[in-house]
């Protein structure tokens, strides 16, 4: 997928932490948000892989999946920051995600959104991923969630 000039996706460092975390939090609830600990848990696990947007401006967006199992991947969260949405950002990271995660053996990526979040809802069914459960109260603060799955042979 091409990108703006000068916009390119790489693995995650322990240096961009303190910037994933900042762009997590302005995108999410204090509640929904993750603490530093937690990015730090998910950069060092070895199931798991934290990718970034990176521009001259620093960390515009990132996302972080993990393997569940040899055939199926999650995705933890996918966050690009408002002044950079409707830029494809969060499609090349989610393309190149998709592909990793393939590339690993995956063959479904699921993942949980909140159920009144239409914006990433409609962006994930665009994308091929469909309803297939609600998970009552599934975040901190008792908002439900769908899980939604993608057939990643299908892509």
């Amino acid at each position: 997928m091409n990108l703006e000039p000068g916009i390119a996706i790489r693995l995650a460092l322990s240096a961009d932490i303190e910037a994933i975390h900042g762009i997590d939090h302005l995108c999410f609830p204090a509640p929904v948000a993750y603490n530093v600990n937690t990015f730090l848990f998910y950069l060092h696990d070895r199931s798991s892989e934290t990718w970034v947007a990176d521009s001259a401006d620093g960390v515009i967006g990132f996302t972080i999946f993990e393997m569940e199992s040899r055939s199926r991947a999650h995705f933890i969260t996918l966050d690009v920051l408002p002044e950079h949405r409707k830029k494809r950002i969060g499609s090349a990271l989610m393309d190149h995600a998709h592909g990793r995660a393939m590339a690993l053996g995956a063959s479904v990526m699921a993942l949980q959104v909140a159920v009144n979040n239409q914006l990433a809802i409609g962006f994930y069914e665009r994308r091929g991923y469909v309803r297939t459960r609600m998970i009552k109260k599934y975040y901190e603060n008792n908002t439900d969630a769908w899980e939604m799955k993608l057939d990643l042979r299908k892509t």
